[in-house]
């Protein structure tokens, strides 16, 4: 499963292998359960962490969706819109 994060700077990214999310303080943290069933078991892997201040929108997307917006992403000509994978936290 996959999510579309917006961000405040017209920015996209796509956060692959995620299931779920929360918001954990000032960040919104981005999980694998692992088939674990809550956010806090051990089986849980946090995949990506962005400041919950610059996101604007989250939507759960299929992968069919995903690659429909990456080739969008790449065909677009416009300097405000770019695409930064998100396989490990940001700090």
């Amino acid at each position: 499963m996959s999510f579309v994060v917006h961000f405040e700077d017209d920015t996209t990214t796509v956060v692959d292998a995620a299931d779920s999310y929360e918001q954990e303080g000032p960040l919104t943290t981005f999980f694998d359960r692992n088939g674990g069933g809550r956010l806090a078991s051990a089986f849980a892997v946090r995949v990506a962490s962005f400041r919950t201040s610059k996101i604007v929108e989250v939507r759960r997307e299929t992968a069919e969706t995903i690659e429909s917006l990456q080739s969008s992403i790449r065909s677009s000509s416009s300097t405000t819109t770019s695409h930064r994978c998100a396989h490990s936290p940001h700090k």
